[in-house]
């Protein structure tokens, strides 16, 4: 039986929150997520 290997890649952008924020408000979800969830995943995160 092959075996398929599974890539999974991980990528830190260090920026501050502020462009983080201006960033999210491009994306689609920036409807659905607000600053106050965006400011606490970016808590756990780090």
């Amino acid at each position: 039986m092959p075996t398929t290997a599974i890539q999974t890649h991980g990528y830190y952008l260090g920026v501050p929150f502020d462009e983080a924020l201006t960033r999210h408000a491009t994306k689609p979800i920036a409807d659905d997520v607000d600053e106050t969830q965006l400011r606490q995943w970016c808590r756990r995160a780090t």
